[in-house]
């Protein structure tokens, strides 16, 4: 007997976990924005990970800091993780895959101090510009003194104090 057997199969999609290789670092600037980091997708789970020389990566979006402020070890979540390249559509991305990581780094922003005077004696500093502030930002200077009361160019700033006239910080 002769006859056509028809037998349906179903292939599901191979899970890919990702693990992030680069945390996103950049000068502060006054926003919560994050980008630059970067991902690979994590190899030998068992069941689990690209098939040999399959073409599929990891696309990250955008991603915010917990907060704008400057330091290290910064929270931070990335917005959107993407599977690309011609074989993505035979993976699926680990639920939970990424969540946010805490080495995410801001650096203090640099600022610029210019101070100019004519000689009077004291060490007192009054003609003074604050450049390289992030815009809408604002910071007082007080309390600046040369390191000497004479004339001359190469003088340095002795002492300063800066404070947020925002919130007085």
């Amino acid at each position: 007997v002769n006859s056509a057997v028809s037998v349906g199969a179903t292939i599901t999609k191979r899970t890919v976990d990702v693990a992030a290789t680069t945390a996103p670092t950049k000068v502060y600037d006054g926003t919560t924005e994050a980008k630059g980091a970067t991902f690979t997708l994590k190899t030998g789970v068992t069941g689990q990970g690209k098939v040999g020389t399959d073409d599929v990566s990891i696309v990250a979006s955008g991603g915010t800091f917990s907060t704008a402020d400057a330091g290290t070890g910064k929270t931070y979540t990335v917005l959107s993780l993407d599977l690309a390249g011609a074989d993505a559509g035979n993976y699926v991305l680990a639920t939970g895959s990424f969540a946010g990581a805490t080495n995410g780094v801001v650096t203090p922003r640099p600022l610029t101090l210019s101070a100019t005077r004519v000689y009077d004696g004291t060490n007192a500093l009054t003609d003074v510009s604050l450049g390289n502030l992030v815009q809408g930002e604002y910071l007082t200077i007080s309390g600046l003194t040369a390191d000497s009361p004479r004339a001359g160019t190469n003088r340095f700033v002795k002492t300063i104090t800066l404070s947020n006239v925002l919130d007085g910080s």
